[in-house]
């Protein structure tokens, strides 16, 4: 993977984190748009793709 592509995964992995710790019920729509509002060069079927990667990894929470 390229550095971007890791920076994209881990700014996707601190966010679940920090939503699960702090007990956030939050949608793949408003999760997707936290990332993009902190990594706003990444567009949004980018970070959806991500996301759909680490979901299936079991990395991060699925959302509905």
């Amino acid at each position: 993977m390229r550095v971007k592509d890791l920076e994209l995964r881990s700014t996707i992995i601190f966010v679940d984190r920090d939503a699960v710790t702090s007990g956030r019920e939050i949608t793949k729509h408003d999760f997707i748009q936290e990332i993009k509002s902190i990594k706003p060069h990444f567009s949004y079927e980018e970070i959806k793709e991500a996301m759909v990667e680490l979901e299936s990894h079991g990395y991060i929470d699925r959302r509905k």
